[in-house]
């Protein structure tokens, strides 16, 4: 059975006084996914983020919410909607309070039981329970972030929109918040939209992952389908380090590019001691330990260096031949 749409997007288009920040924007956002959106910085991220909120408006275009247009946004007196909940970097948190008076303070408007229900719910789901009683002064970062998007999610949104909600968290913390994004998902059947630049949350957390390129949304898939069949270089940049075939090695190998661009992963690299067939010679220029492995960077020709990990480490000036199966190659437009 097909998903059903939670918000469809339409030739969205936006710029600040001359300049365009997206242009001619289209895609649809199933309900109760997780999805995130990546790009480079200044791609025009945080834009959408909030252009989905109703919080900015467009030039052109239309955002679909649940069957009904969310723009223009000059028509709503307060902007936003009552069903999307947008959260950006800082904490919105009632100070000189306790975790528990900022979670009973977002459910003013219900009755007391369901107000000690939804705490209950929402306590559990965010991992509070033993911090209840703890001021917001006493709180670490993850926790001010896990309290105010426990605060967010109180009277059951829809839609959470979050910009960029792990960068000041450890990585414990930022497990922990991931373990809680993925409850409110599945218990609440909300429907998560998360900017991010770390390809680590892609993979824990996304169902899909939308990769803004020069204004526009340029792939739109699951995080794996993305990694392995990224559509144009600056993509397969984004979720790590690919070597790039100039011509004379495409000639050598007769290897035919009908997009224009072929790459190779640097774990598809295999380091040899001798030539065999479809390797390349190279001399090492330095080598890094990465923790599970050596990350050695390598001179095919002048002005040529690729990158290879291995599990061994090799020393500067070493002569060695790089092999790779022609099954891993990525094609790629420019």
């Amino acid at each position: 059975m097909p998903k059903s749409k939670i918000f469809k997007i339409a030739e969205l288009s936006k710029s600040f006084d001359e300049t365009v920040i997206l242009d001619d924007v289209s895609f649809d956002i199933n309900r109760g996914e997780i999805l995130a959106i990546t790009g480079r910085s200044g791609a025009g991220k945080s834009t959408l983020l909030k252009m989905l909120g109703g919080l900015i408006g467009a030039n052109s275009g239309d955002i679909d919410f649940d069957g009904e247009s969310i723009l223009p946004y000059a028509d709503h007196l307060v902007p936003g909607h009552e069903e999307i909940k947008y959260m950006a970097q800082d904490f919105k948190l009632l100070h000189r309070r306790t975790v528990l008076e900022n979670l009973t303070e977002a459910l003013l408007a219900f009755n007391d039981s369901f107000t000690e229900e939804k705490v209950q719910q929402l306590t559990k789901i965010f991992r509070l329970q033993t911090i209840l009683d703890y001021s917001v002064e006493q709180l670490s970062g993850g926790e001010k972030q896990r309290l105010s998007m426990a605060r967010a999610m109180a009277t059951e949104p829809q839609v959470l929109l979050l910009d960029e909600p792990f960068t000041q968290l450890d990585q414990l913390n930022r497990s922990t918040l991931f373990d809680a994004l993925r409850a409110a998902n599945q218990e609440l059947s909300t429907t998560i939209v998360f900017i991010t630049h770390q390809t680590d949350e892609i993979f824990q957390l996304a169902d899909r992952v939308g990769v803004l390129v020069k204004m526009n949304l340029k792939q739109i898939d699951t995080p794996e389908k993305v990694f392995l069949q990224p559509n144009n270089l600056e993509t397969a940049e984004l979720f790590g380090k690919i070597n790039v075939f100039n011509e004379q090695l495409l000639d050598a190998f007769h290897i035919d590019s009908k997009k224009g661009l072929i790459g190779l992963r640097p774990y598809h690299l295999k380091i040899r001691t001798k030539s065999q067939k479809n390797s390349l010679k190279a001399s090492v220029l330095s080598c890094k330990f990465m923790g599970g492995y050596y990350q050695v960077v390598c001179e095919l020709e002048k002005n040529l260096k690729w990158t290879v990990h291995s599990e061994h480490a090799h020393k500067a000036g070493e002569q060695i031949f790089l092999s790779f199966e022609k099954s891993h190659l990525i094609e790629m437009n420019g």
